[in-house]
């Protein structure tokens, strides 16, 4: 009996892992997965957001504004 049920057991997963019931990916992945432009667009606005973000809260700001340079450069300066 107890070797029975094992065998049944072991059926019936290897019956649900074949079935048609495969796990989905989600609605929002499926989405960026056929849009890419908007994934990469999306992506580098989070990384951005996110480093001016800890920016701001390690205190760069503060250090920024405390120790500004107002005099007039003298070297090599490249345009952005």
């Amino acid at each position: 009996m107890h070797g029975e049920s094992a065998w049944l057991t072991s059926r019936r997963y290897k019956d649900m892992r074949h079935s048609h019931m495969q796990p989905q990916a989600p609605a929002w992945l499926d989405w960026v997965l056929h849009h890419p432009p908007f994934f990469v667009l999306l992506f580098v606005a989070t990384w951005a957001l996110t480093l001016h973000l800890l920016g701001m809260i390690s205190g760069w700001a503060i250090l920024s504004k405390r120790f500004r340079f107002t005099g007039m450069f003298c070297g090599q300066s490249w345009p952005f």
